[in-house]
């Protein structure tokens, strides 16, 4: 029987993650911390802020499943998370400092 992809739900704190997540788009990848672009998929840590990367999020899931097959035969370090509940999560982290202010 072949493995397939399949979501696993944890818990995270957005704040944690942002520094050091890696942010997949459509041709290349960029630092969530400091917004560093052109990074290559292999890279362990940003050329910029030097922060490693434990994170990693697709902003499009579905035309990237094959290289997520790959990548993480590459490197099993990373967590692959979601980027639309990162984006959200991120976001209601901010407005509740914002009003907790």
């Amino acid at each position: 029987m072949t493995e397939k992809l399949n979501r696993v739900y944890q818990k995270l704190d957005p704040q944690k993650v942002k520094p050091h997540l890696m942010i997949y788009g459509d041709i290349s990848a960029s630092c969530a911390h400091c917004g560093a672009i052109d990074l290559k998929l292999t890279m362990p840590h940003c050329p910029e802020c030097r922060n490693d990367f434990k994170y990693l999020a697709f902003r499009s899931v579905k035309s990237h499943i094959p290289k997520m097959y790959k990548l993480l035969e590459e490197r099993p370090d990373l967590l692959l998370i979601d980027y639309d509940d990162y984006n959200r999560n991120l976001g209601a982290s901010k407005a509740e400092g914002f009003f907790n202010s």
